[in-house]
């Protein structure tokens, strides 16, 4: 901002024409910063004054300053009334662009010398010393396209609503059959009812190999026992309705797209979807067995019967029968973490331009305030060899809450089979 300028002095022309030489000779990155790269110096104004200055014709000043930058910098005029004729002068620099070489001045006059490359720095117009030469050089090569990522997710996502009776009468009829097992409440526990027929003639046949343990706990403690299991088996709801989700609901799946022309490695993305949500591991289509998801039930009360051969220990978590694909060591990786909300991270080893990579396996969603109508996700992403943080946000629906209880009552029931 200047607030006198004489235009009929060389030395005020030196000044415009050293702001517009400095003005172009800015690193593009640099100049985007501030006013979408554009550079402006204001002549005629001071604070709280805009009494303008001399009022001179464009091609009058570009006769005064075209001799010092030529024709290569991009700059234009704008005016402002000011006191009387007067008018405010207002110098507007076009952004600098990849592609353009570095502006050398074209006359010496001055602060200015023929030959030298000016730059501006810190509120000043100086001369660039070696290194800012060599990036102006840098800048007249053509420009790299900046990578482009984008990032969808699709549902569904819901919160999942149980009656709280659901699951009470399959309890009862449970707790009910235990409790019958207390003399005096069902058929006379004896070593015939402890083994079954099946258990007699296993008897016999083994020679012995069975042998009758007769029933250490009290009456009181048994009963407490099968209390404190229907307790437990009520509690288990939340964990129910989870593992439910994890196999009967479709997981979310997250759409990566290279949108740009460079073909990418080592991409990273990050995503934080904020809410009252968590997360779970999806086990959609996978194989499932109720009675896992519940308490073990205590063992009724009487005799019982105990083998005397020893259990053999259990070596089929060391050979899996089901085996799941085995992923690449450097193949995507995925993994979130909850924490009130989630966050995701997911590396893509390469990514060619115009591809996609989706996630549709891996993770499903639980909403947990019912009142919630969208998710928000915002995401970065970075890949090897640009030194650019790509980066946006989307929004993912929330559907009406739906009510497993039906669902949540057939686990229960299994209690009873």
């Amino acid at each position: 901002m200047k607030s006198q300028l004489d235009l009929s002095s060389k030395a005020d022309q030196v000044k415009i024409a050293k702001f517009i030489l400095g003005a172009a000779n800015r690193m593009p990155d640099d100049a985007a910063q501030r006013l979408d790269g554009f550079a402006v110096l204001v002549a005629g104004v001071a604070p709280g004054a805009a009494a303008g200055i001399p009022r001179i014709e464009n091609h009058e000043l570009r006769r005064l300053i075209d001799p010092f930058v030529g024709v290569g910098p991009r700059w234009d005029v704008e005016r402002v009334s000011g006191d009387g004729d007067n008018q405010v002068l207002i110098i507007v620099v076009s952004p600098p662009t990849w592609g353009e070489a570095p502006y050398p001045c074209l006359q010496t006059s001055g602060s200015l010398q023929d030959g030298d490359i000016y730059i501006r720095a810190d509120g000043e117009t100086r001369k660039a010393n070696g290194a800012e030469i060599g990036q102006l050089v840098q800048r007249s090569s053509p420009a790299k396209p900046r990578p482009e990522v984008t990032v969808d997710l699709v549902g569904p996502v819901h919160a999942y609503e149980v009656d709280t009776s659901a699951g009470n009468q399959a309890i009862a009829k449970a707790r009910a059959s235990l409790l019958s097992s207390l003399p005096g409440k069902g058929p006379a526990a004896s070593v015939v009812n402890a083994l079954g027929l099946q258990g007699l003639q296993a008897s016999a046949i083994m020679g012995g190999l069975y042998r009758t343990v007769e029933e250490s706990r009290s009456e009181s403690e048994f009963q407490a026992e099968v209390d404190r299991w229907g307790v437990a088996c009520l509690d288990a709801r939340p964990d129910i309705v989870r593992k439910f989700v994890k196999h009967h609901v479709k997981p979310i799946r997250i759409d990566i797209r290279n949108a740009g022309q460079h073909f990418l490695e080592d991409v990273e993305v990050q995503l934080y979807i904020a809410g009252d949500i968590v997360g779970l591991k999806s086990r959609y289509g996978d194989d499932y067995d109720y009675g896992t998801w519940l308490p073990k039930p205590p063992r009724k009360y009487g005799p019982y019967t105990r083998s005397l051969i020893p259990t053999m220990p259990d070596y089929g978590h060391l050979v899996p029968m089901n085996l799941a694909p085995v992923r690449p060591v450097n193949g995507p990786t995925f993994r979130f973490d909850n924490g009130g909300s989630i966050s995701v991270t997911v590396t893509i080893p390469t990514l060619r331009p115009a591809a996609s990579h989706s996630i549709n396996d891996r993770m499903c969603v639980i909403v947990q305030d019912p009142s919630l109508r969208q998710l928000q996700v915002s995401w970065h992403a970075t890949a090897r060899g640009h030194d650019v943080v790509m980066q946006g946000e989307v929004s993912i629906p929330v559907g009406e809450p739906k009510n497993v209880s039906r669902a949540v009552e057939r686990v229960y029931d299994s209690l009873n089979q």
